[in-house]
């Protein structure tokens, strides 16, 4: 049995029909989500129990129905640790019970509700593979690939596999609800709300589907859990008030890793304790804290009590000073540039694509240009530039903790100085640097060059997809700088002459099968053009559908017509009023640069009757001009 019609892209001659038996788990996996958990350090023995004995936590554990639990707790607390301890230590059941996790990152990856869902749904297919084809199948053949960014069909799935009496027992733990991006969450905290008003009111099927949801004490998530916590307030539990019992186990964690220094270093036992001793008496300690501070002494010269406690004498008081006193031992020029990719980045970058990413100037034009490290050496030198700032786990670059990219990035209007460290990162500089970064990448000789031709033994797109990935992975950095550059484009806002020009030069694709970025492109999740047999198109069309908005108006103001060559898809007008991102600014450009000459077609205005996001304001605009047009041709 059939069940989808994959669109083949761009070029492609026949459309791939999927089989019903041929899908695996593997359909919804989207993100590197297991690399998120580990990235959190494994608890210490006899930690956690603060949670583990709390009678909340006991009681929505222990509960026969489906359940709701949100805990929320102060940065740096050790609430990931936590969520990582209990999916790993399988601290929420029995054995029978089925435990799937997303770890909630605020990088474009890691940070949206639709993510989190298909990181569930792989989870729970890959133990329950039969359930797969009972619940997918409908939605598929629906929705197609663009099931994995629909989150209403995908929480409909997942809650129909779930509680599949087949499924057995099911747990979600949802760790960092803060770092998923504020509408995405909004959703994801309407929909659990509404899951559990629902499941109270159900008869209990002799299964359970519960979540756990970890965040900071925020409170636009505190007003989004309202009701429930206002008329059942065991539905959350705040580790905001159990300080003092937090706060007893980071003496735990000192007194171990104070004996792994120990260990390590072959301190004296009355050098250790006093270490220990001095630790213990520092006031409002936090895990992050400890973390810092322990850095600091694990890399102090010296072995005497005097020269280690030197080191812990003045200890930083925040979080924020220990991040101060890192980076203040950095080089500071290799530094800056490197956390201004990290901060700027839309995803985490690999080690090789970091390495580019570094090497590239302004005067590169290929890869030959570029004196590049190699994984292990720049491993090295990130850690000499950042030290422990950055941390890297499975070949990817993060940092450290969520608060040190508060801690680096400058707010909004901000008016106050910046310290040498603090706030000293502009986003929108970063922005811009490595929007410069990936234009000057895509315009390298290599990738003018590109063929890529379909493996003669596999049907067209199978074979040009597959070797799209090779070529991709066969050159560092492309799969990043060809997926995101539009979109640090449109953050930078660059305006500049000379950069317009290079990035109107990555419109000029054609009919796209023979440009390398956007090969890669436009296999990603980030775009859903409509294609079939698509025929060349106009640079200004291409620059519409990216949404554009200088190298449209340079386009417009350089006198290219808006009606070139219309395609299946329709002309320029037509993509601009199509475009939910910015379409009311595209169309507007046409409408002042272009005046008469634009023709209002009827399917312009289908294009923009079909855009949800800004289809009114877009409409409108196209009504005025006609009433404007007619008017002159009235007194003409």
């Amino acid at each position: 049995m059939n069940f989808a019609n994959i669109s083949a892209g761009p070029g492609a001659t026949q459309i791939i029909q999927v089989k019903a038996e041929d899908l695996q788990p593997s359909f919804f996996k989207t993100s590197n989500y297991l690399s998120y958990k580990n990235i959190n350090p494994e608890r210490v023995p006899g930690t956690c129990v603060w949670f583990l004995d709390h009678p909340t936590f006991l009681k929505w554990r222990n509960s026969s129905g489906d359940d709701l639990l949100w805990l929320s707790a102060d940065p740096g607390c050790g609430k990931s640790v936590l969520s990582r301890a209990l999916v790993d230590e399988k601290l929420l059941g029995t054995e029978s019970v089925t435990i799937c996790h997303f770890f909630f990152k605020d990088n474009d990856e890691q940070n949206n509700a639709t993510a989190a869902l298909c990181a569930l749904l792989h989870q729970l297919f890959c133990t329950h593979d039969d359930l797969l084809q009972k619940h997918i199948v409908s939605s598929v053949k629906k929705c197609e690939h663009a099931l994995k960014n629909d989150f209403e069909e995908l929480w409909q799935v997942f809650t129909s596999a779930a509680t599949d009496q087949a499924a057995g027992d099911v747990i979600c733990v949802l760790d960092a609800l803060d770092e998923c991006r504020q509408s995405d969450r909004d959703k994801l905290i309407t929909y659990l709300e509404r899951f559990y008003r629902r499941s109270v009111d159900k008869s209990n099927r002799g299964s359970k589907l519960k979540f756990l949801v970890t965040s900071r004490p925020y409170n636009e998530i505190e007003r989004g859990f309202s009701r429930l916590t206002r008329n059942i307030p065991t539905v959350r539990l705040a580790g905001e008030d159990e300080s003092e019992k937090i706060s007893q186990e980071i003496a735990i964690v000192i007194e171990a890793k104070v004996r792994d220094i120990a260990e390590k270093r072959k301190l004296k036992d009355n050098v250790r304790l006093s270490l220990q001793k001095r630790l213990c008496e520092i006031p409002n300690r936090t895990y992050l804290w400890l973390h810092l501070t322990l850095d600091e002494v694990e890399k102090a010269r010296g072995k005497t009590g005097k020269k280690l406690l030197d080191v812990i004498n003045k200890p930083p008081r925040t979080v924020e000073e220990a991040y101060e006193k890192i980076l203040g031992r950095c080089e500071e020029e290799d530094a800056r540039k490197l956390l201004q990719i990290i901060v700027a980045a839309q995803r985490p970058l690999t080690l090789s694509e970091i390495d580019v990413a570094l090497e590239i100037g302004l005067e590169s034009t290929c890869y030959r240009d570029l004196d590049l490290e190699g994984d292990g050496d720049r491993k090295e030198w990130i850690r000499e530039s950042c030290g422990l700032f950055v941390s890297i786990v499975d070949s990817r670059v993060f940092l450290i903790h969520q608060t040190a990219r508060e801690f680096l990035v400058r707010k909004n209007n901000e008016t106050s100085e910046p310290q040498r460290w603090k706030h000293s990162v502009d986003l929108q500089k970063a922005r811009r640097m490595l929007s410069e970064i990936c234009i000057i990448h895509l315009l390298f000789r290599e990738f003018q060059e590109y063929r890529v031709p379909a493996d003669s033994g596999e049907p067209y797109f199978l074979g040009r997809t597959s070797a799209v990935r090779e070529y991709a992975e066969k050159h560092a950095f492309l799969d990043y700088s060809a997926n995101y550059w539009i979109t640090h484009v449109q953050e930078a806002h660059i305006d500049s002459p000379t950069w317009v020009s290079k990035t109107t030069r990555l419109c000029d694709i054609g009919d796209g099968s023979s440009c390398a970025w956007f090969s890669i492109y436009s296999m990603s999740t980030y775009f859903r053009h409509r294609y079939s047999d698509q025929p060349r198109q106009s640079v200004l069309y291409w620059a519409a559908v990216f949404g554009l908005t200088y190298e449209t108006r340079n386009l417009l103001n350089n006198g290219l017509a808006s009606n070139e060559q219309l395609g299946s898809f329709g002309n320029a007008l037509q993509a601009a009023a199509e475009n939910t991102d910015r379409g009311k600014e595209l169309v507007a450009l046409f409408v002042e640069r272009r005046g008469d000459e634009v023709k209002i077609t009827e399917k312009v205005v289908q294009a923009a009757a079909g855009n949800e996001d800004s289809g009114k304001e877009v409409m409108a605009l196209l009504l005025e001009q006609r009433g404007n047009t007619l008017d002159r041709r009235r007194d003409c």
